[in-house]
């Protein structure tokens, strides 16, 4: 009897060990959104930064300070109000397919035809860029929200401390995103110095990769657990 109750104990112990080692749905889907958040952001920053080589100076200074100046607005006053309306999930959603329509707009901007023309250029691209700024403020305010429901929901699931699950998806999180970023600039780099990598070709190529990452979250990844949405 004794050695029956000791046996279900150890196997109790060791599915509690094999829950804890491999996770569940909520530490799979959080790394599927890290990694398209950090492929999608980090597209985002590189555009930024090409913006004044791209661009003439005055275009690339206005470009700069519409993204800045919609990025604080949606920080201070949209983001948190909209996150808890749509949840962060599809927040998280909305935010990626507007900043695949910023690097869009970079895109076009390198089009010849649009670049002959002084007011088509401007319009494009400054426009763009108030759409980036937007989708970064409610792209960093979602990310929050959804971490720390991951988290709780991964806590839940595995029967960890919620500290614990804190520490781990930080950890998971940093790696990831500036990881990605780090590798994402050094490839740009690399084909800019060796090779005839054009601007176009470059925001071409954010752009299909922020909309790969943008169809990934929408297809894939499943709203938290306890997730408040519209």
């Amino acid at each position: 009897m004794s050695t029956s109750i000791e046996v279900t104990e150890s196997n109790s112990l060791l599915n509690d060990d094999k829950k804890k080692t491999m996770g569940g749905r909520a530490l799979g889907d959080f790394l599927t959104t890290s990694f398209c958040f950090a492929g999608v952001r980090s597209s985002s920053m590189l555009g930024l930064f090409y913006a004044s080589s791209t661009f003439n100076i005055d275009l690339g200074s206005a470009s700069l300070s519409a993204y800045y100046w919609w990025f604080s607005l949606t920080c201070l006053l949209i983001s948190a109000p909209m996150v808890e309306w749509m949840g962060s999930t599809k927040a998280l959603v909305l935010s990626q397919t507007t900043m695949t329509l910023y690097l869009l707009s970079y895109m076009l901007g390198c089009v010849g035809s649009i670049k002959d023309s002084e007011d088509a250029e401007w319009t494009i691209v400054v426009l763009g860029s108030c759409i980036g700024g937007f989708s970064s403020g409610l792209g960093w305010t979602a990310q929050g929200v959804y971490f720390a429901l991951s988290a709780k929901q991964h806590a839940e699931e595995t029967g960890v401390d919620d500290s614990e699950a804190n520490d781990l998806f930080a950890g998971y999180w940093a790696c990831i995103y500036f990881g990605g970023q780090f590798a994402l600039y050094i490839i740009a780099s690399l084909l800019f110095e060796f090779t005839h990598f054009s601007y176009f070709y470059c925001y071409m190529a954010l752009t299909i990769g922020a909309a790969t990452a943008t169809s990934i979250t929408y297809f894939v990844v499943k709203a938290p657990d306890g997730e408040a949405a519209m």
